[in-house]
């Protein structure tokens, strides 16, 4: 959402966050344990996409659908959520760590 704050730099009345919107102030503990949620929950995200390639039998079209949603969520999803997250949260909490993610991904796409 547009910040107000930000009108005279910014033409834009809304969309996506602006860059010159300042990180959400925060205690670095608070921080890096909303940094360890995201961190999981893409691990889960991942880990969810492994286990229903092996679990259900996809046809060739379901299956050149899944790829391409396995390819999103490793080239537009995973940088999304990991630079939002920048963009947001102070500097101190760090980076998300996508890397297993991307692993996951990475080896799931190289099985199909």
């Amino acid at each position: 959402m547009h910040n107000p704050l930000c009108a005279r730099k910014c033409p834009r009345a809304r969309g996506t966050p602006c860059r010159t919107t300042p990180p959400i102030p925060g205690s670095h503990q608070q921080d890096q344990h909303l940094r360890r949620l995201l961190q999981t929950a893409l691990e889960h995200a991942a880990g969810s996409l492994v286990h229903y390639r092996h679990t259900h039998a996809l046809g060739s079209s379901e299956l050149a659908l899944f790829k391409g949603c396995v390819r999103c969520m490793l080239d537009v999803v995973l940088p999304y959520l990991t630079a939002a997250f920048a963009r947001v949260f102070a500097a101190g909490a760090g980076k998300v760590d996508a890397g297993a993610s991307a692993g996951l991904l990475r080896q799931l796409l190289a099985e199909m």
